[in-house]
């Protein structure tokens, strides 16, 4: 099967959406289908050659907001490219502008596509539009940001979304009235590299984070919450692992709060440093609501990381209650009273807080593979249905 992806966010950036259209997009190769990514050209990345996928990078105009999101522009090379590939089936994991182009270049092919919403919209363009959110202003200019997403859901065949949250809270505003299939990140995560966590010694609780660090990662709640540990005299450390435009933000915030040195900024770090980093700490501090199906979640779950995540969110859908981790109301003091008694077992019943740790090592998550299989069924099904 011949696939054509398109994204507007790729290497060299890494965040959630490229990791997965990556992963998605070489399982496919390995597979045994024919795989040809469109993505934006960001800078120089020599790693291209050593993709098992062909790809072709499209000039991109820059988001001011965010440098690490572009939108490709719809060359004369890029339609050339597209048509000589010839398709059989278009897979948009973005709904701006090279998804749209792709799901009408399908249409007029009649041939079949697929969109995957990776990312809460609505959410992200009521937090950045600087307006009141009750101010009319507002609601007009996040209407009009959100009109192509709702143009591309309305026209793509079949919408695909990583988490039932999202789902219900975001994809179903759009009046979609088609199926809507849920299907969750996988993991890279060798078995070998799993092991059982050790006894722990110290008498502090290390907590951490990774990911983007920008509003939507709820990072300012995350520091409040470190705030009342510091109140209670809880020992504790708190990691961020990751970069982003509010880094300056929350630095000045966290110092400004007195949190320094327990709360420490530590960059982007590379897979296999951040799972050594994470051999080593106690919970993974993930409240996002923006989040659908974090891969890094997942992966701090392998090594051992106990997750607490605000109930009824994209995050909260992989933990299994009390038993790898706690789905907490959306208040810092239920954040902290839980960080406190998961303190007081490591030190009063560590066998149980290792039991913890353990059952998040032995979580079971779909391989990138199992999951490529599940977007295989859906192509084959709608390319069956194309033909009747």
């Amino acid at each position: 099967m011949r696939i054509a992806i398109c994204t507007d966010n790729f290497y060299p950036t890494s965040r959630g959406t490229e990791n997965a259209v990556n992963s998605i997009a070489s399982s496919l190769v390995s597979l045994g289908n024919e795989v040809y990514v469109f993505a934006p050209l960001k800078g120089k990345d020599d790693g291209d050659k050593k993709l098992p996928y062909k790809i072709e990078r499209a000039y991109s105009l820059p988001v001011m907001c965010d440098e690490q999101i572009n939108f490709p522009q719809i060359t004369h090379r890029f339609k050339k490219e597209l048509n000589s590939f010839a398709p059989d089936i278009i897979h948009a994991h973005t709904p701006f502008n090279v998804g749209n182009y792709c799901i009408d270049y399908a249409k007029k092919k009649n041939i079949p596509s697929v969109l995957t919403i990776h990312t809460r919209f609505s959410y992200t363009y009521d937090m950045h539009v600087p307006f009141n959110k009750n101010n009319l202003l507002h609601k007009i200019v996040v209407k009009s940001l959100m009109t192509p997403v709702k143009k591309a859901v309305a026209k793509a065949d079949c919408i695909t979304t990583v988490s039932n949250s999202c789902v219900k809270d975001e994809i179903k505003h759009y009046g979609v009235s088609k199926n809507v299939f849920v299907v969750r990140n996988g993991h890279s995560i060798q078995s070998n590299e799993k092991k059982q966590c050790e006894s722990l010694t110290d008498d502090a609780i290390h907590l951490c984070f990774a990911g983007n660090i920008s509003r939507e990662k709820n990072i300012a709640f995350m520091l409040r919450v470190c705030k009342l540990l510091s109140d209670r005299s809880i020992p504790y450390s708190f990691d961020l692992f990751g970069e982003g435009q509010d880094e300056k933000l929350f630095k000045a915030m966290a110092s400004k709060m007195n949190l320094l040195p327990n709360v420490s900024f530590r960059g982007m770090k590379k897979h296999q440093e951040l799972f050594s980093l994470y051999e080593k700490k106690d919970i993974f501090l993930f409240p996002s609501i923006f989040d659908n199906d974090s891969l890094a979640a997942i992966e701090s779950r392998s090594k051992g990381l106990i997750t607490l995540a605000i109930k009824n969110t994209g995050p909260s859908e992989r933990i299994r209650e009390g038993i790898d981790g706690f789905c907490l109301d959306d208040s810092e003091n239920a954040f902290a009273d839980k960080i406190q008694e998961l303190y007081n077992m490591k030190l009063n019943a560590p066998d149980e807080f290792l039991k913890l740790k353990n059952n998040a090592v032995n979580q079971i998550v779909l391989s990138w593979d199992e999951v490529a299989k599940q977007y295989l069924e859906i192509y084959r099904e709608l390319l069956t249905k194309n033909k009747c």
